[in-house]
């Protein structure tokens, strides 16, 4: 999606970026998309997203979010939230709040039909690392929701069968 404005800041050792997407459906503009990154000099990025409707007709947004690539090697998972099992918003009670460690692997649900799966709700932070002590650290101010696998969403959205998805 190329955004309808970028903006790129820089004010002392600090620099942002600013993108602004509209989001469209049937033709009609639904959603405008703010997505505004604060990079700090020792690699800490502030990500903020913002979604608001720009249209007076109801509609169902079944999913909002960021997805992030990394390196095959990030297989160690932790994570402040509810677990250890895959949890949806209105099905909680099962999952208590705790610190969990898994595997990238481990996390993935093998249902029948290949479909969105193991999401982890109420999460304050996650860290997803490789054997060398490399990491991506993710902490909220609000709590968030994520999945993870080792596998891409065009993967899994193509395969018709638990067999299809390329791990």
């Amino acid at each position: 999606v190329v955004p309808d404005a970028f903006d790129v800041c820089i004010d002392g050792n600090c620099a942002s970026v600013l993108s602004v997407y509209t989001l469209k459906g049937k033709q009609k503009d639904l959603f405008e998309c703010m997505i505004d990154y604060a990079i700090s000099p020792i690699g800490e990025i502030k990500v903020r997203a913002v979604l608001n409707k720009v249209i007076d007709e109801k509609i169902d947004l079944p999913r909002f979010g960021m997805t992030v690539e990394l390196p095959k090697e990030f297989t160690q998972v932790e994570y402040y939230g509810r677990g250890s099992q895959e949890n949806l918003p209105d099905f909680l009670a099962q999952s208590p709040i705790g610190i969990y460690k898994s595997t990238v692997h481990e996390m993935h649900e093998p249902y029948i039909y290949p479909q969105d799966n193991g999401e982890h709700c109420n999460v304050k932070w996650l860290d997803v690392s490789d054997n060398a002590g490399h990491s991506l650290r993710v902490y909220a101010e609000e709590c968030f929701a994520f999945n993870i696998h080792d596998y891409t969403p065009e993967n899994l959205y193509k395969a018709k069968h638990q067999e299809d998805i390329v791990f």
